[in-house]
């Protein structure tokens, strides 16, 4: 039998081919990468965007829980006087009521 002779072309065209399949290979790794990475910043991107929506809620619940103190404080101001007022004029009945004794 005789031995199979590699001649310098054929050499030639198995390292283009290696390298031809190597590179499509790498390209292929490549873009699974970039599809990896454009997620993973998309999920990044979202979540900080989450983050600031969520710094804006808790900033607006602050201030409306300001103005609902202060409403819920005039509002125990207010029924103060009207307690008060109530009772005064009460109070006002009752002496009225009673019968002078002269």
């Amino acid at each position: 039998m005789e031995a199979a002779m590699i001649t310098p072309q054929d050499a030639l065209f198995q390292t283009r081919a290696f390298r031809a399949q190597r590179n499509a290979y790498m390209t292929g790794v490549a873009l699974l990468l970039m599809g990896l990475l454009n997620r993973v910043y998309k999920y990044i991107t979202a979540a900080l965007q989450a983050e600031a929506e969520v710094s804006i809620l808790k900033t607006q619940l602050r201030d409306v829980t300001a103005q609902l103190s202060v409403a819920l404080s005039g509002k125990a101001e207010i029924q103060n006087k009207y307690d008060m007022v109530r009772r005064e004029i009460l109070s006002e009945d009752t002496v009225r009521e009673v019968p002078s004794t002269q």
